[in-house]
């Protein structure tokens, strides 16, 4: 829980100075844990991070947290605890963590780019509309590289601008 009040609510400035240690280490140790509570209040913290880098660099430029989450395995443990998530809003955060930490960058893993994207393109059509516009929001980061433009528009998806705001 300390991680989460300490990202939420606060500034982009806070949270980008958060992400400057082991963070993306120490919590994604918490995905392992057996409380859902916890694995989400991690979550959900690392989704609070991502946002403010999102909010603060421009749209077509690499995540400034790619490579710290990518040194740390973050992304792969993150995915990891997406491909086994039971709960909707752990499966939901750490998809659009995901794909906003591969802004501009093609995710290479074919299993993960395309359960990844899937994942994305339905949560588009969820009742919630926060949850489409974060799915909106990072499908179309995901989209400034063309490897993954490609798997977006399969099936006749159309890569639309969405509000950069999470």
């Amino acid at each position: 829980k300390a991680f989460f009040v300490l990202t939420h609510p606060c500034s982009d400035k806070l949270r980008l100075l958060l992400c400057t240690g082991n963070l993306f280490t120490s919590l994604s140790r918490l995905f392992e844990h057996k409380e859902t509570e916890i694995i989400d209040d991690a979550v959900t913290s690392i989704h609070n991070i991502v946002a403010a880098g999102i909010n603060t660099t421009p749209d077509d430029e690499q995540h400034p947290f790619f490579d710290i989450a990518s040194q740390s395995n973050g992304i792969e443990k993150m995915f990891a605890l997406f491909t086994r998530a039971t709960n909707k809003r752990i499966k939901d955060r750490s998809a659009v963590c995901i794909g906003q930490l591969f802004r501009s960058k093609e995710i290479n893993d074919q299993k993960m780019k395309v359960e990844l994207i899937g994942y994305l393109k339905s949560m588009t059509k969820d009742a919630n509309e926060k949850i489409r516009n974060n799915a909106g929001c990072a499908l179309n980061h995901l989209a400034y590289s063309q490897g993954n433009r490609t798997e977006i528009e399969k099936d006749g998806y159309i890569v639309s601008e969405v509000k950069k705001k999470q």
